[in-house]
């Protein structure tokens, strides 16, 4: 709820949460989620609380902004090379990690919208709504971890918020 609002305190909830789904996805064997959120949440969260402070013009607050088609562009073929590597890394690390493509799909959707997120791009919500949450919803159903599903449809309810509230802010910033 806070990054929907674009409220710098996103950035220290969420390291905490980083800190606490990794412990668990790890033990659940969900390893590119779990590692995800040691290696990569928690530095970019860091990062992003930096940038939403003063990665504006002349270090003021950043604005939401939108992708051109040169940036959808490099940001759909790094879901795909991120997706890859990902599926390829833990692969190599664990000798049967569960659900290893649709697990590390949702790695790569994850990686890519909390990068836009940080660079406040409306749309980071879109990446959020489907590729990370519908599927992780999915996934933590059939893997038998309702909870995590619930959490999930609530994150998916922000998504689908954060959107409509970024567009807003970056309608009335550049009109």
């Amino acid at each position: 709820c806070l990054s929907r609002t674009e409220n710098i305190y996103s950035m220290h909830s969420g390291i905490l949460s980083s800190i606490y789904m990794g412990i668990f996805l790890l033990r659940i064997e969900l390893v590119g989620q779990g590692w995800i959120q040691f290696v990569y949440y928690i530095p970019v969260q860091l990062y992003g609380w930096w940038v939403w402070c003063r990665g504006g013009e002349q270090k003021t607050e950043l604005p939401v902004t939108k992708l051109n088609s040169k940036t959808w562009l490099i940001t759909m073929t790094s879901f795909a090379v991120i997706w890859l590597g990902t599926r390829a890394l833990f692969g190599a690390l664990y000798d049967h990690p569960q659900y290893i493509w649709w697990d590390t799909s949702i790695v790569a959707a994850s990686i890519v919208a909390q990068s836009l997120m940080t660079l406040k791009k409306v749309e980071s919500w879109a990446f959020w709504f489907f590729p990370v949450n519908v599927s992780s919803i999915v996934l933590y159903m059939y893997t038998d971890v309702p909870a995590f599903a619930v959490m999930y449809s609530v994150f998916l309810a922000n998504a689908a918020w954060g959107w409509r509230q970024w567009r807003n802010s970056h309608q009335r910033d550049f009109s």
